[in-house]
Parts: structure tokens; C-alpha cells; sequence
């Protein structure tokens, strides 16, 4: 996480879906950060889909700008 973020300002929140592998570790370093995570719903699969298609629109324009 340290390397996504080349910015001044760290940003506010990392949202989170209620996966496994975003365990305390993940949680303990984006608070180390000073991020706020927050996780989607419990049993709100449709936040799933939100979340994934931010960050492919994320994906594409970070991957348009940056060639």
C-alpha cells in the first residue's frame, strides 16, 4: 500500500469487501497509514460488484495516462 500511494495526501478511507484475505494485517497497515478502512455490508454481495467496477474504471484510466 505504501507504493500505491505517490501522492501528498494520503488518502481518507480503503474500502474493503469482507474477504479473508483482508485480515487484520491489511487493517492494521492502512490504520499505520492513517487510512480509515471500511468494509462493505455483511451479506451485500451487489457492493461487491460497485467496488469492482471502480477499480476497473480506475484501472484503465491509471493505465491511459500513465503510457
Amino acid at each position: 500500500m505504501r507504493e500505491a500511494r505517490p501522492y501528498a495526501t494520503a488518502h481518507r478511507f480503503l474500502l474493503l469487501d469482507r474477504d479473508s484475505k483482508f485480515g487484520n494485517d491489511v487493517v492494521f497497515a492502512a490504520k499505520s497509514l492513517g487510512i480509515e478502512p471500511v468494509r462493505t455490508a455483511f451479506r451485500s454481495p451487489w457492493q461487491n460488484g460497485t467496488a469492482e467496477r471502480w477499480v476497473g474504471v480506475a484501472d484503465v484510466i491509471c493505465s491511459t495516462t500513465s503510457s
